[in-house]
């Protein structure tokens, strides 16, 4: 199977996963209370799906990562105009009128706070690459790449998926609404897809270990277990 990212090499990581599909249905305003209706969210489980990803792709994803100045300048082109926009006012008004003073300021603001908070979650992204083993972080990676490449709509709908991993093997009914903001419905029947029906309910012990589990990483990027 081909890469969903480059669709170029072969895929060397195979992921499962499930896609949930949502759609908004705006609700209707009247005068009387009988012809109001509330907005709503339809929410379905749409099947397993199978992408891989290349090794090429996940080197990549996992320097950017690794090495967030790589990314930035991609990132940062809105920034940039609103900074060049911002002096260039300075530049011209500044002091001269008060209106065009305060606009640039803001402007150079907006840029210069795009910057930190790009650079605040990529550090935060990078020290949790850091606590993980290098399997650890090539999966997480990889599932990255799905994740950004994969169909995000299909029609109306739009769409998200949950990997099919250890981590959901350990989770319950809950977490999966908890953490992949499934209904109860769809959270019951993800578990049956991930658990089989017949499977029994996990023992407290086991729900504890979850538990312990999610509250150090992810439960969604956390593909492996650590070495």
């Amino acid at each position: 199977m081909r890469c969903i990212r480059c669709n170029t090499n072969e895929g060397s990581f195979s992921f499962k996963a499930v896609e949930v599909q949502e759609e908004y249905v705006s609700g209707k305003s009247g005068f009387l209370r009988s012809s109001r209706k509330p907005s709503q969210k339809i929410q379905s489980l749409s099947g397993i799906k199978e992408f891989c990803v290349c090794d090429a792709c996940i080197d990549r994803k996992l320097q950017a990562t690794m090495n967030p100045w790589r990314g930035f300048l991609s990132y940062y082109k809105v920034g940039a105009i609103l900074l060049i926009f911002g002096v260039v006012i300075l530049v011209l008004y500044g002091g001269k009128d008060t209106v065009y003073t305060v606009g640039g300021v803001l402007l150079v603001m907006l840029a210069l706070m795009r910057a930190y908070g790009y650079f605040r979650r990529s550090n935060a992204k990078k020290e949790q690459y850091m606590k993980m083993s290098e399997n650890n972080r090539r999966f997480v990676s990889a599932w990255e790449c799905v994740s950004e490449s994969a169909p995000r709509r299909i029609g109306n709908h739009s769409v998200y998926y949950i990997p099919m991993t250890d981590a959901t093997d350990r989770m319950t009914r809950e977490d999966f609404s908890r953490y992949y903001k499934l209904t109860q419905e769809n959270a019951d029947e993800f578990y049956r897809l991930v658990h089989g029906s017949e499977k029994k309910h996990p023992s407290p012990r086991q729900i504890e270990k979850v538990e312990e589990d999610l509250d150090e990483r992810e439960p969604n990027t956390d593909l492996t277990d650590e070495d």
